[in-house]
């Protein structure tokens, strides 16, 4: 049958789960309970056995029972095995009464949690090259911010994209799902630019290289009406904004990450403020403005205000980082990882695994038993009057 079939796998699993606990380090939450009810079984089995002795019964008072009429041995260890089984079953039940326990000690590990907005530039500015790198300033911002996350991996960071240009716009969300994270920054575009963009920028329409082109893949440009300008201060009153109403307030530690050229339409003061009223530090991130670039096309922002920036975000509590190349941007995104170090703690945790299961299902097991083996003493071996 099945369920004998499923109770004996259960009372197997149990047996070898005892292989598994060290007996020595057992604890009784509750002894005194089955301690009290022992006894009292103890002392109705004993005043039964005292009062019900030869109850029915006088010395010389019949007749002598020849040997081959009285009960076999084997007849009365079946009537007696399921009576003396009682008493295994009642050590079990008064076992598990007892709710044995003992202390399971697991290492744990807490992560202090940052949050942290990352504010990416997409003014027509980064579509300009860095340097002497052959790239686009976008794309030199994109590959370092990506390795930046990789170092931020399993930090417990809570962390939300924000990207601007004329306007601001929210990427994505609070999050803590590194993995998501990083491939929601590494398909963002580069730049967000008008639709009337003046062709003539790009390299294809400038053979003679009249002009700063812009370089950067035509498919990490995206096309958004009025866009190509470099309005921080509407970006800024987002990100305060946001953390008000979407921060974790039992999360202290709180950032936003600015990658940028610096050069903004106009200085955020009242903005920057705002962020050191709510505790919030502004790292900036900055690469050298194409003043060039600015002069010949009228996109971007004003390359003078980076200098403000230099000047005066410590007063906020911030910092502004300058980068010239791929290897001092390596370098800044390793400062900044450095001064939001997260706090890792290890500690034992202690708690309490129970046992009791164990001997309630082998009691319960062995009370079954008992009562099959009675029936079957009753079917094979049955009195005769």
């Amino acid at each position: 049958m099945k369920w004998v079939s499923d109770l004996i796998s259960i009372v197997r699993e149990e047996i070898f789960a005892i292989r598994d606990i060290d007996l020595s380090q057992i604890k009784f939450e509750d002894w005194k309970t089955p301690l009290i009810l022992g006894a009292l079984a103890l002392m109705v089995t004993v005043l039964r056995i005292v009062f019900s002795r030869n109850r029915e019964s006088r010395a010389d008072s019949g007749y002598f029972i020849p040997k081959n009429l009285r009960e076999s041995f084997w007849r009365r260890a079946a009537y007696s095995l399921p009576k003396l089984l009682l008493f295994p079953v009642l050590v079990l039940f008064f076992i598990a009464l007892a709710k044995p326990y003992e202390w399971n000690l697991k290492e744990k590990t807490y992560i202090e949690s940052r949050e942290r907005c990352d504010l990416i530039d997409m003014s027509a500015s980064m579509l300009w090259k860095l340097g002497n790198t052959g790239k686009s300033v976008g794309e030199v911002l994109r590959d370092a911010h990506l390795k930046f996350l990789e170092m931020r991996r399993g930090r417990h960071d809570r962390v939300c994209l924000m990207y601007f240009s004329a306007n601001p716009y929210l990427a994505e969300g609070f999050i803590m799902d590194d993995d998501l994270y990083i491939f929601e920054v590494k398909d963002a575009p580069y730049a967000l630019m008008d639709a009337n963009i003046n062709l003539r920028f790009f390299p294809e329409n400038d053979p003679e290289n009249h002009y700063e082109d812009f370089i950067a893949p035509r498919d990490k440009i995206k096309t958004v009406p009025g866009e190509g300008d470099t309005n921080l201060h509407l970006a800024l009153n987002d990100v305060v904004a946001y953390f008000r109403n979407e921060g974790n307030k039992k999360i202290k530690k709180r950032a936003v990450l600015i990658l940028t050229d610096g050069a903004a339409t106009y200085y955020p003061g009242s903005e920057l403020d705002s962020l050191r009223q709510n505790n919030i530090i502004p790292y900036f991130l900055a690469v050298e403005p194409n003043e060039a670039g600015h002069a010949q096309t009228g996109y971007g922002g004003r390359p003078e205000v980076s200098r403000e920036f230099i000047d005066r975000i410590s007063s906020y509590g911030g910092k502004y980082l300058y980068a010239a190349d791929e290897r001092s941007l390596q370098a800044a995104f390793r400062e900044i990882d450095r001064l939001e170090a997260t706090k890792v703690e290890k500690f034992e945790a202690a708690k309490r695994r129970y046992f009791y299961r164990i001997p309630l299902t082998l009691g319960i097991a062995l009370l079954l038993f008992s009562v099959a083996s009675g029936l079957i003493a009753e079917v094979v071996f049955v009195r005769k009057p």
